[in-house]
């Protein structure tokens, strides 16, 4: 009688140790406030923005296919325009407005705030040639 109740003690002890969800922790940053992948030629891109405010960067990875591996990346936290680099933590904040990728161009228009005021709009451009990811090329935009 002393071993059954030794027993179910047991089995009940495991149940309950086993009854609690498992602790789980996200690979994914909390900065991270949208992922979406496109299919370019024979790679895939996958486009990471962040909480600008959080973190001030966007990330464009191009992942090889059938093999599913990353290929490379670019990280872009800052963007140069007629030899001026204007970093993204150095502004009061920058937002991106459009981001579109069509023919193997990857666009997007950036709002960029300068801390001594004012703001200005910015459109860049990835070419995606030969399944690499080109230079990045940003401009003045000009509303119409």
């Amino acid at each position: 009688m002393n071993k059954l109740i030794i027993l179910l003690t047991g089995l009940l002890y495991i149940s309950c140790a086993h009854s609690q969800p498992p602790l789980v922790t996200s690979p994914l940053l909390l900065s991270i406030d949208n992922v979406e992948t496109h299919r370019v030629d024979n790679s895939l891109i996958r486009i990471i923005r962040h909480n600008m405010e959080l973190q001030p960067l966007l990330e464009i990875e191009r992942i090889s296919t059938p093999d599913i591996k990353l290929a490379e990346t670019l990280k872009i936290d800052a963007v140069t325009i007629a030899g001026e680099t204007l970093g993204f933590k150095e502004s009061d904040g920058v937002f991106i407005e459009t981001l579109k990728i069509r023919k193997g161009i990857i666009t997007f228009i950036l709002d960029y705030y300068f801390i001594r005021g004012g703001n200005t709009l910015i459109k860049c451009a990835i070419n995606v040639n030969n399944n690499k990811l080109g230079i990045l090329n940003c401009k003045h935009h000009k509303t119409p």
